[in-house]
């Protein structure tokens, strides 16, 4: 079942941008978007799933992104995007 949607920007961005460009297009109040730090400099493989998907960063993960937005997660998914080295 595929589930969301991922992608590879081109060319690469800085991993602190998608965050900081979520924001605008949401209209959510800053700061509203949250960075966890740890993933590469640069993002590669993006994926995106609306609404609450934070228990999917491990199917993320499995899919070899190193960037993951989606709505919202759970505590755990900080120290797990953390321990793989994911934004």
């Amino acid at each position: 079942m595929t589930l969301g949607v991922w992608g590879m920007p081109r060319p690469s961005r800085p991993a602190r941008r998608p965050a900081g460009r979520c924001e605008p297009r949401l209209g959510t109040p800053s700061p509203g978007a949250r960075l966890i730090a740890g993933g590469p400099e640069r993002v590669a493989r993006v994926g995106i799933i609306t609404g609450g998907a934070g228990s999917m960063i491990g199917a993320a993960h499995d899919a070899g992104l190193d960037t993951f937005i989606t709505g919202e997660g759970a505590h755990y998914t900080y120290f797990d995007a953390v321990e793989w080295g994911s934004t």
